[in-house]
């Protein structure tokens, strides 16, 4: 059950906090005009449904089938760990903006990499994240969390679920949430971005959510195995009994 917290927590904490340097990238990038920034967040749920779609006809089942549960499990930690720490990576070290990722004055518009409006790699970085984060969320990591459930009595599930309900979902969204704000309140903001203080303890955050979301799937995959033997016995030795 704590496993299972952890892995619901570890999603939520983790995607509350990265929302905020994404869309201060993304506001950047668009020079803060709303209703681009809305375009953009209309085209962001648009290819996350899309995605999803195909995810979960092409994805979800295939890889329960053929690569098991652990592997299905750690998917969506490993891919969003990897595709996050390139989005914290170059908004920290490609010198594209001051402060954060509000682009220098004296850089022209007409350049390419490594100046200049160009470099919007950092904001499509960010973009792939939280699509791939939330659409194979449907495809992998719903149905694995589900399933962790299946070894247990009704009565444990119930008690179970409404813990991960209330304690892993809410608790990790107010983790995300309380941790941007106090993080934006002291290390502050230069004109409407974030600093680059901001940008460097985000991605510590993110890593160890990220690790501790793996680490969770890791032990809840061998919690699920030993309780699916335990299970097994019982049953044998029921079905003995009643010989």
């Amino acid at each position: 059950m704590l496993c299972i917290v952890g892995i619901v927590f570890s999603y939520g904490a983790l995607m509350v906090a990265v929302e905020l340097p994404y869309k201060d990238s993304f506001s950047s990038m668009l020079l803060w005009d709303k209703p681009s920034m809305a375009g953009w967040k209309g085209k962001e749920t648009l290819w996350i449904g899309v995605v999803t779609l195909f995810s979960m006809a092409f994805m979800g089942t295939p890889m329960l089938t053929y690569c098991g549960w652990k592997v299905t499990a750690l998917f969506t930690p490993v891919v969003t760990g990897i595709v996050g720490s390139f989005f914290y990576i170059l908004a920290l070290f490609l010198d594209v903006a001051y402060p954060g990722i509000i682009f220098k004055a004296d850089f022209d518009a007409e350049k390419s990499f490594p100046g200049g409006r160009n470099v919007n790699v950092v904001v499509y970085m960010g973009l792939i994240l939280c699509v791939c984060a939330k659409s194979f969320k449907y495809a992998t990591f719903d149905p694995t969390k589900e399933m962790a459930y299946l070894p247990l009595t009704k009565s444990e599930k119930n008690k179970a679920k409404a813990i991960v309900d209330v304690v892993g979902a809410r608790a990790g969204k107010s983790i995300g949430s309380l941790f941007n704000i106090l993080l934006a309140s002291i290390t502050g903001l230069e004109g409407k971005a974030l600093t680059q203080t901001f940008f460097s303890i985000s991605f510590f955050f993110f890593v160890i959510n990220d690790i501790l979301w793996i680490i969770c799937a890791i032990f809840l995959d061998g919690y699920i195995k030993k309780r699916e033997k335990k299970n097994e016995l019982e049953c044998k030795m029921d079905k003995e009994e009643s010989k």
